[in-house]
């Protein structure tokens, strides 16, 4: 879905739609996805996202219900965790460490052939779980950074190359963080189409 904005002259900016769906917690419950669902197609029907030329699930853990969304709506839907592959290979990564919900790290959805996943302790599991609840229900990223910054630094300090924030509220806890080798695939992605708008647009 693109939009001409500005003057002909310019580049041919698209037009985003964000859409916030009130679907059931299930980044610590792997076994509450389903239930989501439903709340998931309606929203892609009412909002006619299959009309658009690119759909992101802007939520690492929802990907584990990607492959039944295709199916059920045929809409062309970008993939966070192709988009993080993609960039561990192009940084010639072996060996990656990970943050993320409790049913992402459980699914392995960032688990890739040749990549070494280095993945944090239980106790480090149950932190990041209550630190995610946390932000989602409005506490400040500020409150919580630091013990986030800890778990990324002792992965660090298991020699892995680079870490990946795979939780979108990670990448908004770790914007501005003092590591320089994060991954975050929600920013990948976004940044994967703008750029392709701009190089289809010249």
């Amino acid at each position: 879905m693109r939009g001409l904005f500005g003057p002909a002259t310019l580049l041919n900016f698209p037009t985003v739609v964000h859409l916030t769906l009130p679907v059931t917690n299930f980044f610590a419950n792997p076994e509450h996805a389903q239930k989501g669902v439903a709340t998931i197609f309606s929203g892609i029907e009412k909002h006619s996202l299959a009309t658009c030329d690119d759909v992101i699930i802007a939520c690492n853990t929802a990907h584990i219900l990607a492959e039944e969304i295709t199916d059920k709506t045929r809409i062309k839907l970008r993939s966070l965790i192709e988009r993080t592959h993609k960039e561990i290979v192009v940084r010639g990564h072996k060996r990656v460490g990970i943050i993320a919900s409790p049913t992402t790290l459980k699914k392995r959805l960032f688990a890739f052939s040749g990549v070494d996943l280095v993945l944090p302790t239980t106790k480090e599991i149950n932190t990041l779980e209550r630190i995610i609840g946390e932000v989602i229900n409005g506490k400040s990223t500020s409150e919580v950074k630091e013990e986030v910054e800890e778990i990324v630094s002792r992965l660090f300090s298991l020699g892995v190359d680079a870490v990946i924030l795979g939780c979108t509220e990670l990448e908004m806890i770790l914007r501005d963080s003092k590591h320089t080798d994060l991954i975050k695939p929600l920013n990948l992605t976004i940044k994967s189409i703008f750029e392709g708008t701009i190089e289809n647009a010249e």
